[in-house]
């Protein structure tokens, strides 16, 4: 039986305004808050920073990224061609001394979930994080050799060795981070690998390549 809402007043007089309240209220709140919430989306999607490149940086102490990324950007292109080159640095930093086991185990799937896409090529990492990204045996192959994308000869006593190549280069004695104020001493740049005919991910490597010269001299 359909509900019953009495004499319906002229619309948008004081009686109708009052016979619209009471019945279509919750109505009118819910279409409400659904207009809102569709509008604040819209608003973070057309406001957000939209990058133009990813690196992953993993180690025990936090990076200064907003010096980092003044440092990297201008070694990277415009790709959403919007006046902007943005650098989104996937910060995980994590000790084995973590008190929350929780914690410890979400970060370490977090770093293995980085290369389950094709997003990110360029990693920056400590000593102590190297043995996640190389005694890995799902990782094997992830990285490429420093031969392969070093643009000079590399002293041996400066390269991360796995099973007698070296994958990656220390930024200890990097000048650009030094001059950047940026504590390298226990840092590494590695250039991940990636076998596909994606132009813009072999477009990404190729930048990653660029990047890691020019953090290694």
């Amino acid at each position: 039986m359909a509900e019953h809402y009495g004499k319906i007043p002229d619309k948008f007089t004081k009686a109708w305004w009052e016979y619209f309240w009471e019945y279509y209220k919750i109505h009118t709140i819910v279409i409400v808050l659904i207009i809102a919430a569709v509008a604040i989306t819209v608003y973070q999607v057309m406001t957000r920073t939209k990058y133009d490149y990813y690196i992953t940086y993993t180690a025990d102490m936090y990076l200064d990224e907003e010096k980092m990324s003044s440092v990297l950007e201008p070694l990277i292109d415009d790709i959403d061609n919007n006046g902007e080159k943005n650098i989104d640095i996937q910060d995980m930093v994590f000790s084995e001394n973590e008190e929350d086991a929780e914690f410890f185990t979400a970060m370490i799937t977090k770093l293995q979930l980085q290369f389950v896409s094709d997003e990110c090529m360029l990693f920056i990492f400590d000593s102590d994080k190297a043995k996640y990204l190389f005694n890995n045996d799902t990782l094997e192959g992830a990285f490429k050799p420093v031969s392969d994308w070093s643009d000079s000869d590399i002293d041996e006593s400066r390269l991360y060795n796995f099973n007698d190549m070296g994958y990656a280069v220390s930024l200890a004695d990097s000048q650009m981070l030094k001059d950047a104020g940026i504590n390298a001493d226990d840092l590494y740049v590695a250039v991940r690998d990636y076998n596909t005919d994606d132009e813009e991910v072999l477009r990404n490597i190729e930048t990653a390549k660029k990047i890691a010269n020019a953090l290694i001299k």
